[in-house]
């Protein structure tokens, strides 16, 4: 199993490069670089930092979203990453994210629709093709792009039953989470779904917070605020999270208060999207997640306090299963 971490971009990128380097040397094989719009450092000058500063971890965004950026122009960033880092680059989309197009006042239309145009001419563009043509949020006139002619792997992020259906059959991979563990097998059995369609073998990575103490949940609540205040009616009845509690972490999520809107956060709400417990009962209920589901890949989100102390626990902890 492969063992990745993410990260929000939020911290100096000096900062970050020091982090990953510790994390690549430690075994991590996968670095998704989040990208959050106007409340973090840019997603490719960070990326490309990261790539001269490290030798051996794959790079990608984590993730870059088509309402934000033209995909033809994630097109051309990804080919000048995968040149600069010596093939390293993947690839990671995403159609939501309430810290990403908040701020930028952008609601998604047919995100499906949009997500599936976005995934098939990325590969036309990488393939190297000429296009033109009009699609549900952006178009291309004579769209050629230079040095492509290669292929590079595309994951998708998501939660909705339409959005892994369309990534269990055109995507190389599927991330799952920050999630309600309740609904993981059914949002596997999406993913499978869409896989049948084309006979696809996507890769699947469940990313999922890792907590031993109580320091470290407490830390963790300004990171889930919009996991949880995002989630779908389904998974807030079953968390017990009314529509009014809901609309009021968004409001303080909105407003730039995510310290506020962590606090917020009843614990009840949290423990289902968490694996928490000692290092010993982690490590078991990691496994039993892992072989039930039949997970691919597991990902770390990089903890700030303390991180290289806590990157190197928690690769023990995969590297024992």
């Amino acid at each position: 199993m492969d063992a990745s971490i993410s990260f929000f971009p939020s911290k100096p990128i000096q900062e970050l490069i020091q982090i990953v380097q510790y994390a690549e040397a430690a075994g991590y094989s996968k670095c998704y670089a989040n990208e959050e719009g106007v409340n973090g450092k840019d997603l490719y000058v960070t990326l490309t930092a990261l790539a001269g500063a490290t030798h051996t971890i794959k790079l990608g965004p984590g993730f870059t979203n088509p309402f934000v950026r033209h995909p033809a122009i994630t097109a051309s960033a990804m080919l000048s990453l995968d040149e600069f880092s010596n093939k390293r680059a993947f690839l990671g989309l995403t159609t939501g994210g309430i810290l990403t197009l908040g701020p930028l006042g952008i609601t998604p239309e047919k995100p499906v629709e949009t997500l599936r145009e976005t995934i098939l001419l990325l590969r036309r563009l990488f393939r190297g093709e000429r296009i033109t043509a009009v699609y549900q949020d952006f178009r291309l006139c004579s769209a050629q792009l230079i040095d492509a002619g290669r292929d590079m792997e595309i994951w998708i992020a998501g939660r909705s039953p339409k959005i892994l259906k369309s990534a269990g059959e055109l995507a190389d991979g599927v991330v799952l989470g920050p999630i309600c563990k309740h609904f993981l097998g059914d949002y596997i059995r999406y993913i499978r779904d869409g896989a049948e369609i084309s006979g696809n073998s996507p890769k699947i990575c469940l990313s999922m917070e890792i907590v031993t103490t109580d320091e470290e949940f407490d830390e963790l609540r300004s990171r889930m605020v919009s996991n949880i205040a995002d989630s779908s009616a389904e998974v807030k009845k079953t968390i017990g999270l009314s529509s009014d509690e809901a609309e009021r972490i968004k409001k303080l999520i909105a407003s730039g208060s995510l310290q506020e809107a962590g606090k917020a956060l009843k614990d009840e709400w949290i423990t289902p999207f968490v694996i928490m417990g000692s290092e010993t009962q982690c490590e078991r209920e990691l496994k039993d997640l892992i072989k039930q589901h039949k997970i691919d890949e597991f990902q770390v989100r990089i903890p700030w306090r303390d991180p290289e102390k806590r990157l190197k626990k928690l690769a023990n902890i995969l590297q024992s299963i």
